[in-house]
């Protein structure tokens, strides 16, 4: 079965980088190279960020990452710091932060470092740009 694009990006923003196949990963590799570098390397940190914390926190299943959620973020090079993120896992939000710093081509995750926060309250997900 072929994979849409935007099926593509979807898929990859909630699995490991091992679940796509080698092609799969070439084409969102592609698009991603269409983007500037900054907002290349803000994506593959957000996309990085839903597949940890998917692997390191038994029963969630993140599929969305926003990064500006609570505060801006910071991008200095291929250097991210997200201070204020929410990550949605199971219809639900939750505060999160990070550090990640990725390859010169913005492709490729270096390092990163996280911390997972408190659910947010369903009456702050307005104000913040959080929705179902």
């Amino acid at each position: 079965m072929k994979r849409s694009l935007l099926t593509l990006v979807l898929v990859s923003i909630a699995l490991p980088a091992a679940a796509l196949s080698p092609k799969e990963r070439a084409v969102i590799n592609k698009e991603l190279l269409k983007l500037t570098p900054e907002t290349r390397a803000e994506q593959r940190c957000d996309e990085h960020a839903s597949g940890i914390v998917g692997r390191e926190h038994k029963g969630f299943k993140p599929d969305r990452t926003v990064a500006y959620a609570f505060a801006d973020v910071k991008v200095k090079g291929m250097e991210v710091d997200a201070p204020g993120a929410a990550l949605r896992s199971n219809g639900e939000w939750y505060r999160l932060t990070f550090h990640c710093r990725t390859s010169p081509d913005g492709l490729a995750i270096e390092s990163f470092d996280y911390a997972l926060g408190d659910k947010v309250p369903r009456a702050q997900w307005h104000d913040h740009s959080l929705f179902d």
